[in-house]
């Protein structure tokens, strides 16, 4: 995906320039200046001299370094004009290479790049510097290249290193056949990874199987690849270890399966980025379980038939969910009104430390129950929400809290930024949130008049 971006950085002609600017939540804002003499976007008292640049979106930290397609530049001039090239800031110019494109070098990534047009005297000068645009871009080198199809059996038998890069072709599929158990890892810090754009399926339709499981092995990178499975009990990646992160990753379970992504460990840290987890089970499946783990999810979507995410806490020690422009769908379609479980769902029986819950800027949509349910046996949980939505969609039967307590002991917080909503998508009996929780009790601190949106607990909206 890309955006098409106009930056003017050093003008040395008194004509229009325009800018656009990319903001956080990815769209465009133009940005025209004018002489009295330009029309927005051109500048016909220069002959319609003007650059434009298209910039790849960053979807992932780590690529091949094989791959061109994130340090290239897309570029637009007028014709009629000399372009030209510098990636020592400016310093020296020479033709580009290419006349609609310009594939900045790896070792230039921390240096200022400029693209020059000039037309009679005039220029127009375009500045960026990849490592200022691109943050904390890794390119890596395989030491491991997988180039055909193979089982599960024959996958394992690869000893892989400390260190290793393991890079597939495209469309490689490792499925399993026979009897052969998962996945497994050999060692630590094992990166595997599919150039962007590669199909790279780890598969199986066996029942009762954990497609790709870490172990205890930490420091592990999957980027780029597919877990996928239909049979019944299944569970996509187990992650036992530590250090794990997952880039440009899909899991994708059907069958009813039990998780999708399963973290159960004590101190696991679990990073996840553009990423789809998903589990299509109406009984009892999640897309993510986490026991006594901190993770941290940024732009992706955590899709279930039942339950989006469960997290659990059952020892000491403070653990984090930390949730970042990301999605969390749920469409539990058995139970009674009002029961668990919810979209998100908590239970904590280890009473002196807590688990810390934050979404910033997501959205938790319930096709279901409750949005958020809250349960514990004495243990501690403090919810954040800021900028983030609770959406009630009307597809199952449902009238309740979005926020759902259960059997709270302690003090528990939620907590929650004036521009946070709880809302439903139609309005009718049986298919909306009625109130946004189910207890103001001491053992639950909470205004929901703190969102600008709701007046009372139960002032409910149809949602933007």
């Amino acid at each position: 995906m890309t955006k098409s971006i106009l930056i003017f950085v050093l003008m040395l002609l008194t004509s229009c320039n325009a800018i656009k600017l990319l903001t956080s939540d990815e769209t465009e804002v133009d940005q025209d200046f004018y002489d009295g003499v330009c029309s927005s976007g051109s500048c016909n008292n220069t002959g319609g001299i003007y650059l434009n640049l298209t910039y790849p979106i960053q979807r992932r930290t780590h690529y091949v370094d094989d791959e061109t397609g994130i340090r290239s530049i897309g570029v637009t001039y007028d014709s009629t004009a000399l372009l030209e090239c510098s990636n020592d800031a400016g310093v020296t110019y020479s033709i580009c290479t290419g006349n609609s494109s310009y594939t900045w070098a790896i070792a230039d990534y921390n240096i200022e790049h400029r693209i020059r047009v000039s037309n009679n005297g005039d220029e127009f000068v375009a500045s960026f510097t990849p490592s200022q645009m691109y943050s904390g871009l890794t390119f890596v080198s395989c030491t491991v290249n997988i180039t055909a199809n193979e089982t599960f059996a024959s996958y394992n038998t690869r000893t892989f290193v400390d260190g290793d890069v393991v890079c597939f072709d495209d469309n490689v599929s490792i499925y399993r056949s026979g009897t052969h158990a998962g996945v497994t890892f050999a060692n630590n810090n094992v990166t595997l990874i599919a150039r962007t754009n590669y199909s790279v399926d780890f598969t199986t339709l066996e029942t009762g199987i954990t497609i790709m499981n870490t172990e205890s092995f930490s420091n592990i990178n999957l980027v780029g690849i597919k877990i996928s499975g239909s049979g019944a009990s299944q569970t996509g990646l187990d992650i036992q270890g530590s250090s794990v992160d997952l880039e440009d990753v899909t899991v994708s379970l059907s069958g009813n399966p039990v998780n999708a992504l399963k973290l159960a460990t004590n101190g696991s840290v679990v990073n996840i980025r553009y990423s789809y987890i998903q589990s299509s089970d109406t009984s009892a499946g999640n897309a993510l379980y986490a026991n006594n783990s901190d993770v941290y999810a940024y732009e992706s979507t955590f899709e279930s038939g039942y339950q989006a995410a469960y997290f659990w806490k059952n020892s000491s020690g403070d653990y984090t969910i930390n949730s970042q422009d990301s999605t969390f769908i749920g469409k539990k379609t058995d139970g009674a009104n009002g029961s668990s479980p919810g979209v998100v769902a908590t239970f904590s029986n280890e009473g002196t430390n807590a688990y810390n819950i934050n979404f910033n800027n997501s959205k938790i949509w319930s096709d279901g129950g409750p949005a958020i349910v809250l349960r514990s046996g004495g243990g501690i949980v403090n919810v954040s929400l800021s900028s983030t939505a609770l959406e009630r969609q009307s597809a199952t039967s449902y009238d309740g809290p979005a926020i759902l307590v259960e059997n709270m002991a302690g003090t528990n917080t939620i907590s929650a930024s004036t521009d946070s909503y709880v809302c439903n998508v139609g309005t009718g009996v049986s298919n909306e949130f009625t109130s946004v929780l189910s207890d103001l009790s001491a053992l639950v601190t909470f205004d929901p008049t703190t969102m600008t949106a709701h007046t009372s607990n139960t002032d409910i909206n149809t949602c933007p």
